[in-house]
């Protein structure tokens, strides 16, 4: 039989199976089984009961974006789907670390299909290091309090926001660049909102 499936779907049965082959090919056989030989990458996630690679890369652009709105909306689906938010927040964190691999090296990790290096060398190229690995340590770190958690919800949403927040903004070359800007130029940062004006000459 001859398997219809992207380089996506193939690289998420050969995690899934963690490398061994007999697993492999029972979960390939669990596939083709639910879901017929022209299985779309949704549909093989939701047969190996994983989450699909688009909507992990979608919290992950949402994060290096800080755009919290589409962060709680794409929770909140995956919530009311019933999708296992601690499996979630260890699929992202992964995530993270690949996009901070292919910023680091300029390569995204090799065990990754096509499209999906192409995803991740495209937000590496749209991020800052410093914020990448900062998210990483925030998602991470999250993991463990998710799957403890009474209400998981609310505790991945909290760490995703926490992590808009206290991600760097900026990288260190570019504050240095501002703090040169500011030395160049003081009459400006005196103008500024919260700058020191100069003292006031008096005649007497």
């Amino acid at each position: 039989e001859k398997v219809n499936g992207s380089g996506s779907a193939l690289s998420l049965i050969v995690r899934q199976s963690e490398g061994g082959m007999r697993d492999g090919l029972s979960l390939l056989d669990q596939v083709i089984s639910a879901c017929g030989l022209s299985p779309s990458d949704a549909d093989v996630a939701e047969a190996l009961g994983a989450i699909d690679r688009t909507v992990i890369h979608a919290f992950a652009v949402a994060l290096v974006k800080r755009d919290a709105k589409s962060l709680l909306l794409n929770v909140e689906e995956l919530w009311t789907r019933g999708v296992d938010l601690r499996r979630l927040a260890e699929d992202l964190a992964q995530q993270l670390r690949h996009v901070f691999v292919a910023k680091a090296t300029g390569q995204a990790p090799e065990e990754l299909a096509d499209s999906d290096r192409e995803a991740v060398l495209a937000l590496a190229r749209e991020s800052d290091a410093a914020q990448v690995a900062r998210l990483f340590d925030v998602v991470h770190s999250a993991v463990w309090e998710i799957a403890r958690a009474p209400q998981p919800k609310l505790a991945l949403e909290m760490a995703l926001l926490k992590g808009l927040h206290l991600a760097p903004a900026a990288s260190i070359p570019e504050l240095i660049a501002r703090v040169e800007k500011l030395a160049a130029n003081p009459t400006a940062a005196a103008g500024a909102p919260g700058g020191r004006s100069s003292p006031s000459t008096f005649r007497t």
